[in-house]
């Protein structure tokens, strides 16, 4: 996991792509997160703060282009918050932008303290705005 994610990580500083396949091949759930959390801590290590999470693949079509049955949780981080008038970064590889949903939340979810539920995400949110993705894929 940890060469896996220090090859994600030198792509992207040098602005390259690799090849899914042969970079993770087609890991479990599980080891793809332990992926998602070594890459992080590369990022975090260079400087970055992690500031809010994102939900991917949240539609059913996107589930199916992707071989998923569920949608994925990951970070955001600092480095990734741009303000209305920033221009993007040069760093970014193949960037792509999507329209979102954004919510910001007025309190803490931890699945792990409580049970989370759509009435408990919605009484957390504090305010719903229209946003919009710059994605950043290192893969071919």
């Amino acid at each position: 996991m940890a060469r896996c994610a220090e090859a994600i990580w030198s792509a992207r500083q040098a602005g390259r792509t690799l090849d899914a396949e042969a970079t993770i091949g087609s890991p479990e759930l599980a080891t793809a997160y332990a992926i998602q959390r070594a890459l992080l801590a590369l990022r975090i290590a260079a400087g970055e703060r992690v500031i809010g999470w994102k939900l991917g693949y949240t539609a059913q079509v996107m589930h199916r282009q992707m071989g998923i049955d569920r949608p994925n949780v990951g970070p955001l981080t600092d480095w990734m918050l741009l303000g209305s008038d920033d221009a993007v970064s040069d760093r970014l590889v193949q960037p792509r932008v999507e329209p979102e949903i954004g919510l910001r939340l007025h309190t803490a979810l931890d699945a792990r303290l409580a049970p989370v539920d759509r009435h408990t995400v919605a009484a957390a949110v504090e305010g719903a705005y229209a946003c919009l993705e710059v994605v950043h894929s290192t893969w071919t």
